[in-house]
């Protein structure tokens, strides 16, 4: 027989402190977003490889609304990005899987088909989030240390998602 978790009477309270977005790279709306490294692709990525943070969550926004709520919680500088930031964009902007009809076959090729719908007639602004710290049943975990557990990410991930999506926000995120 297995131990059984036990909690405190109340609860497990999670609470992120001081939320906010970063915007790493605008896309203007009208442009051209090819699917290799190049352009306003380029550009982004460029953009991306100046974020240190080992790990940690990003989105995909309009000025109204967030579309997208995603994290880079795995380690791309060994396939030669300078930054894991870096590295998950550019899964996004140049590593599609599509069926034989050009559907898309994964998030990667859903997401960059819904940023090109959404350039056609908008900005969009790829940001990362930034906050002081993380707590989790009155234990406060601050922000380096956050960025540096893929699994405290995914938390956080998730938390945002379900966030964004009581406010009819992160549509592009799959239900």
């Amino acid at each position: 027989m297995g131990v059984r978790p036990t909690f405190a009477a109340e609860g497990i309270a999670v609470a992120i402190t001081r939320p906010r977005w970063k915007a790493v790279a605008r896309v203007t709306a009208g442009t051209h977003l090819p699917k290799r490294r190049a352009g306003a692709s380029k550009d982004a990525l460029l953009s991306a490889r100046s974020i240190s943070t080992r790990f940690g969550c990003y989105s995909w926004a309009t000025s109204a609304e967030v579309l997208y709520c995603g994290s880079y919680s795995q380690d791309y500088k060994t396939a030669g990005c300078r930054s894991n930031l870096e590295g998950r964009l550019h899964q996004y902007l140049c590593n599609h899987k599509r069926d034989r009809a050009g559907h898309p076959k994964n998030t990667n090729a859903t997401v960059y088909d819904r940023l090109v719908q959404t350039l056609r007639s908008t900005d969009a602004l790829f940001q990362v989030l930034e906050f002081d710290g993380v707590s989790i049943d009155k234990r406060a975990i601050d922000f380096p240390t956050c960025s540096s557990d893929p699994y405290l990410v995914r938390a956080v991930e998730r938390l945002l998602i379900w966030f964004y999506r009581r406010r009819g926000e992160c549509e592009w995120n799959h239900r």
